[in-house]
């Protein structure tokens, strides 16, 4: 199966949304990602919906091997900031680098989550 060795993912530009990003959230739930090690979804006008649903797919699947997810130029406020990073600190072995910068997040939600060096604003 193709999808089980699926180890980049680079959808930059295509303005997938939050309906796309629900979906993206799902497949990182699955056994298929296990295997993906970068994930680019910057400019894709994401919102809190969509990055809520890619923070359960980082929390609910400890297989994930991910490295490197960028959500950079996106339409992520304090609400999907904040399930991203309350996922990674539930599921703290995930050792990926997550990119929000250009997004509408408020100082005091990156203030919150300063000492997580995983989380790029």
């Amino acid at each position: 199966n193709g999808a089980l060795n699926l180890r980049v993912l680079d959808l930059n530009n295509n303005k997938i949304g939050d309906v796309g990003a629900t979906a993206i959230g799902k497949y990182l739930q699955s056994e298929g990602a296990s295997k993906l090690e970068e994930l680019y979804l910057s400019s894709n006008e994401i919102g809190d919906g969509g990055a809520t649903a890619i923070g359960k797919g980082l929390q609910f699947n400890g297989a994930l091997k991910l490295e490197r997810l960028s959500l950079y130029g996106n339409e992520i406020g304090d609400v999907g900031a904040t399930a991203i990073g309350k996922a990674l600190e539930v599921n703290g072995a995930l050792n990926v680098t997550t990119y929000l910068s250009s997004n509408p997040i408020s100082q005091s939600t990156k203030s919150e989550f300063q000492s997580d060096s995983r989380l790029k604003f």
